[in-house]
């Protein structure tokens, strides 16, 4: 499994607490994908049994909501911000998450 650590994202939350994450298109479709997340800085969007995205950085106000948040919208743009594809996926949490994507191979999209 190879780990991409996604440069640039967005993490939008509406006004009744609904979280979604935008990130750049991947050519090739999702396969049961869910989200893992550390309680601190870092998620990693388990896209495909090839892929994990790699978001740090995850802004504080953005944290707190994610705590209590089974899951989430995902909605991947292309180069021109045209939304490509949307899916909801569930969010686990594991505060070795850091830990753990160091033993795999890591990329930069």
């Amino acid at each position: 499994m190879i780990t991409i650590l996604e440069p640039m994202f967005d993490i939008l939350v509406t006004h009744d607490r609904k979280v979604m994450l935008v990130i750049l298109a991947r050519p090739d479709m999702q396969e049961n994908p869910f989200l893992v997340y550390d309680f601190r800085h870092t998620m990693a969007l388990f896209r495909d049994k090839h892929e994990i995205i790699k978001l740090t950085e995850i802004p504080h106000a953005t944290r707190k909501i994610l705590q209590n948040t089974p899951e989430i919208l995902v909605t991947e743009m292309d180069e021109e911000s045209h939304p490509t594809r949307q899916y909801s996926v569930k969010i686990f949490y594991d505060s070795r998450l850091k830990k753990k994507l160091k033993k795999e191979k890591q990329i930069l999209y």
